[in-house]
């Protein structure tokens, strides 16, 4: 009927444009234009067109509060809504009396709230309240203002709105209004009330969409909460109900299962989402979960990292994109690809040198230098850190980390003197064995043994299972040999051997064990240490050091074609060893009390060759005279 109308008005004012009824025939067909327009901004713009010609042709007319309303509309269509808010206001002030002022009021209301001009949306709402109170939106601007008053943060305010409104008597949109209720009262932090009402609104609706909306909106709440059990049966009604909320719902509820240490059973709920996800701004979100449950299956962590950099890459501009960019260098980082690490940490700077994950991501730069062993480059990178975010939580490990590049640099004094004054500022036992351990390896580097000593102590008893207590262990048993404390030392190099039977510096520690037994002059117990080496280590470094003390323990032993075959081994395989040539001495003694005389003048011969001081050079001469006079070689020439 419209289109008929449209039609033929059109044909008679083009025919006789200023015939008796003119006026009201461009009014008639300006409606029926805005009638037929359809949700077509084109269409809406004829409209708006005629309305316009209207009040040109007749500038008094009599429809001037029905055309500026209509125009509005036409704007409000076209999306110009900020047009569309002055043609309702001419309706509001020029024609106060007008039957098309409660609209104006409540489109202006609409328009103002979609340009989210909250504060003035809401003046139009209490207008229409005070003015319209009989009108037929009145229930649904009530539910309006109550959503202004929640976004101005009225919590309490809006909350009250919310409930007048839903217990409307069927009132159409009462299950929105209660899902916003429960919204206000988490607001509030009531986040028992709030699961009840979300609650009443799944029981009382359980067809409506906003039942779904509770549901995730209850699961969101009980996750926050820690309530993760009861969370996560909210989002798996929420996935079953294959809504708009589906796809968000899957998303937590992976996140729960990582949580609870659960990455198949992520991985089962995100699959089983995706290819419905396929539209829904959730899908990266999922995506990132997928990579995060397969980072957390140890055999599919280098899919889950290049799962992470394609994420980043593909989406760039993407919210997301710093998170799987920072996920990438971090998971590199534990997998000890410290290369990639420090690549990818670098391109997240230059990417985005504002987002919240940069005091991460230079962590995890500075920590792939530090293992790459470019201290000097990762040394400026701790202390920007340190100097820019002093208020981090993560301050107390970056000041740790870099006394550990101080010591590797063996810049000795300056771990003492950065790590010293904070010691009661460390956030945990963990970071204060670590500092107190580096203090002692400092101080023992600077040969002062009695400091070291304490330091090492504090550090097992602030955390006596910590992840280098071994490491500590075996730098107090060697302060303490070095004070001669030798029992005390021995106690110390069994109890690691005793508490770490994994520990990686097990040879090390048998070899000090050795050592210090030696030391007291208990032969056995450093011949049983020295081939604990030998056989249980046969690559460790401490193979020759094992086979030089081996070597004199024999000696002293008088075993001496044994202790002969020993440092002939060691000379064998590790002639260049900083101890071959003192295991050259030992072996000349041990060949000269076996009557191989001979040997033993050959090897003090060659021993006298290196750059000795008088001390030993006035050792080795006597033992080679006592060796060439077994020999009857009595004419010695030096």
């Amino acid at each position: 009927q419209f289109a008929k109308s449209a039609a033929l008005l059109d044909t008679l004012l083009k025919a006789q444009p200023k015939f008796e009824f003119a006026e009201d025939a461009y009014m008639q067909l300006g409606w029926s234009q805005y009638s037929l327009a359809g949700g077509k901004p084109e269409q809406y713009a004829v409209a708006e067109t005629t309305l316009k010609t209207l009040s040109e042709k007749f500038p008094n007319t009599k429809h001037a509060d029905q055309v500026a309303y209509f125009v509005g509309e036409c704007r409000y269509h076209q999306n110009r809504k900020a047009e569309a808010i002055a043609s309702y206001e001419t309706v509001i002030k020029k024609f106060p009396m007008s039957t098309f002022r409660c609209d104006a009021l409540y489109a202006m209301g609409v328009a103002h709230e979609e340009l989210n001009q909250i504060a003035e949306a809401g003046k139009a709402y209490d207008l229409y309240l005070a003015e319209c109170a009989s009108g037929p939106s009145v229930n649904e601007v009530r539910l309006r203002k109550a959503e202004t008053m929640l976004r101005q943060g009225q919590f309490a305010e809006a909350g009250q709105l919310f409930a007048t409104v839903a217990a409307i008597p069927n009132f159409a949109s009462a299950d929105l209004a209660l899902v916003r209720q429960a919204d206000c009262l988490v607001r509030q932090e009531k986040l028992d009330e709030a699961i009840g009402v979300y609650t009443k609104v799944v029981n009382s609706y359980p067809n409506s969409p906003q039942a779904v909306v509770a549901m995730a909106s209850a699961g969101r709440v009980l996750f926050r909460g820690e309530k993760l059990a009861e969370a996560a049966g909210w989002f798996e009604r929420a996935m079953a109900a294959n809504h708009t909320e589906s796809a968000e719902s899957a998303h937590w509820l992976a996140k729960i299962k990582l949580r609870q240490k659960k990455p198949q059973e992520a991985l089962a709920v995100i699959d089983a989402m995706l290819e419905k996800a396929a539209q829904s701004p959730w899908l990266l979100a999922l995506t990132l979960d997928r990579w995060d449950a397969l980072y957390d299956t140890p055999d599919r962590r280098a899919e889950a990292i290049a799962g992470y950099v394609k994420l980043a890459k593909d989406n760039p501009q993407h919210e997301l994109a710093p998170q799987a960019l920072y996920n990438a260098a971090f998971g590199e980082l534990e997998v000890r690809q410290f290369e990639r690490a420090r690549a990818n940490a670098a391109e997240f700077l230059t990417r985005y040198p504002q987002d919240r994950l940069l005091p991460d991501v230079k962590y995890i730069l500075a920590e792939s230098l530090l293992l790459l062993n470019k201290l000097g480059d990762a040394q400026p990178i701790y202390r920007e850190l340190l100097a820019a975010f002093p208020q981090n939580a993560d301050r107390g490990k970056w000041q740790v980390r870099l006394a550990l590049v101080l010591l590797l640099e063996k810049k000795y004094p300056d771990v003492v003197n950065l790590l010293k004054p904070e010691l009661g500022a460390l956030p945990s036992p963990e970071l204060v064995a670590e500092a107190q351990f580096l203090i002692g390896s400092s101080l023992f580097a600077q040969d002062q043994a009695a400091e070291a000593v304490p330091a090492f102590q504090a550090s097992l008893t602030a955390q006596p299972k910590w992840r280098q207590a071994d490491e500590t262990l075996l730098g107090l048993a060697r302060a303490q040999r070095k004070l001669e404390k030798i029992a005390e030392a021995r106690g110390t190099i069994q109890k690691l051997i005793q508490e770490f039977p994994m520990s990686g510096i097990l040879d090390q520690a048998w070899y000090r064990h050795g050592e210090f037994a030696y030391a007291q002059a208990d032969y056995p117990a450093a011949l049983a240490a020295y081939d604990t080496v030998l056989k249980t280590f046969p690559q460790s470094p401490y193979v020759p050091f094992a086979q030089y003390g081996k070597g004199w323990t024999l000696i002293k032993q008088k075993q001496y074609p044994a202790a002969t075959e020993i440092l002939t081994a060691m000379l064998t395989t590790a002639p260049q060893h900083a101890l071959a040539p003192d295991a050259r001495f030992a072996r000349a003694m041990s060949r000269r009390q076996s009557n191989d005389f001979n040997g033993a003048v050959e090897d003090l011969q060659a021993y006298l060759q290196g750059n000795l001081d008088a001390d030993r050079k006035a050792d080795a001469l006597y033992e080679r005279g006592l060796a060439e006079v077994g020999a009857m070689k009595l004419d010695l020439r030096l």
